[in-house]
């Protein structure tokens, strides 16, 4: 992310004071993420909450291709390995929660992000089929473990062999997104990069502002 120093492999800002010499925080020295890369156009704060949740609440759609040219511009600028002609897949929502919006946020988002490039995208290549409860106030355990089994590739042929890029509004503890590529890459899709707007800075994640 421009102007600040954040992990090259989940985008989470790193700490002013963290040994920065392999780029990379905490969690991710200890396991690395399912994921191919991962980047995100802004930090996750004032300014960037209130567009998040004007396109997200307030129906603002005319937000979503300036963010997802944003997007665009991060996701090259990150340096990710990406063929001619990937693959982009948005975070899906329940069904319950897309009849009462009425939109998936992530999806406007990808075609932003997709046109801004000339990609294809596949907004039903994945499928929540199971609701689960605000995952707010969750730790990345807790939240893994509610997702276990919520996201599914229905259709496999849609994505194997393909490169995809994953997109979302807001990476928090990066749970959701590692539920999303599990479910590809058990599908048959090679490399999975995530695109985020937003990364949230969470303090549990020691010697970095972690996600």
């Amino acid at each position: 992310m421009p102007g600040h120093p954040s992990c090259r492999l989940c985008q989470h800002p790193l700490a002013p004071e963290g040994n920065l010499d392999d780029g990379l925080c905490v969690a991710c020295r200890e396991a690395a993420p399912v994921h191919d890369g991962m980047s995100a156009a802004t930090i996750y704060g004032d300014a960037s909450r209130d567009v998040v949740l004007a396109l997200k609440h307030a129906g603002r759609f005319a937000l979503a291709g300036p963010m997802g040219r944003l997007m665009a511009m991060r996701l090259e600028a990150s340096g990710a390995v990406l063929p001619p002609d990937p693959l982009v897949v948005p975070v899906p929502l329940h069904r319950t929660r897309l009849w009462s919006r009425g939109y998936n946020q992530s999806v406007l988002l990808a075609r932003g992000l997709a046109k801004a490039r000339g990609w294809s995208v596949a907004p039903d290549a994945l499928r929540r089929v199971r609701r689960t409860r605000a995952l707010g106030g969750l730790d990345r355990s807790e939240r893994l473990e509610m997702l276990a089994g919520a996201i599914v590739v229905p259709h496999a042929l849609s994505v194997a062999g393909r490169d995809i890029v994953l997109v979302d509004d807001v990476v928090t503890s990066g749970a959701t997104t590692d539920a999303c590529v599990r479910a590809l890459k058990d599908a048959g899709a090679d490399r999975v990069v995530v695109s985020c707007y937003a990364r949230v800075r969470s303090p549990w994640r020691a010697g970095a502002l972690r996600d």
